[in-house]
């Protein structure tokens, strides 16, 4: 039976004033968006069934871990890196959720983010990442993700897909 991928439509203006439009798609598996100009990954890491959020200092925001995608790295490997680096944690089991398109209503450009769920444990204790721009991590309740940052509908369908994935492994 083929998947019929659940999509999300949003929209947001940045930190610069820009107006994005933002469709979420749900994947399989991250084959099916290799072929993707993938800028950055973000995901949900859970630890002891606690999912780990880091502080951005720039931004002011707790967010989940991530970041750019390096020349010649792969999706799961770029994860892995930020992962470690922003929370000194390793990816155990790393899954795919979905990808962000986020189109800017001025220009059209096009920027690609992929969303994953990971298993992960802590590497040794939390010293800030190597940028230091993360200056603290933090292990909540997943379902009290909305106390620090709300992505509307995109978010809970991401969660949700998340935790049912979890809980199959």
């Amino acid at each position: 039976m083929a998947h019929n991928p659940l999509t999300v439509k949003d929209a947001f203006k940045s930190s610069k004033g820009e107006n994005w439009d933002i469709t979420y798609r749900e994947v399989e598996s991250f084959d099916e968006i290799r072929h993707l100009p993938i800028k950055s990954v973000g995901g949900f890491a859970i630890y002891q069934e606690k999912m780990v959020l880091v502080h951005a200092k720039k931004r002011l925001s707790w967010e989940m871990p991530g970041g750019g995608i390096e020349k010649g790295e792969s999706i799961e490997d770029a994860f892995k890196r930020e992962l470690q680096e922003e929370a000194n944690m390793r990816a155990i089991k790393l899954f795919p959720l979905g990808y962000d398109t986020l189109t800017n209503r001025k220009t059209g450009a096009n920027i690609y983010q992929v969303r994953v769920v990971c298993t992960a444990e802590p590497i040794g204790e939390f010293k800030g990442d190597p940028d230091g721009d993360i200056t603290e991590i933090q292990f909540i309740d997943p379902r009290e993700y909305k106390r620090f940052y709300n992505w509307g509908r995109r978010s809970d369908v991401m969660l949700e897909k998340a935790l049912r994935i979890l809980k199959s492994i």
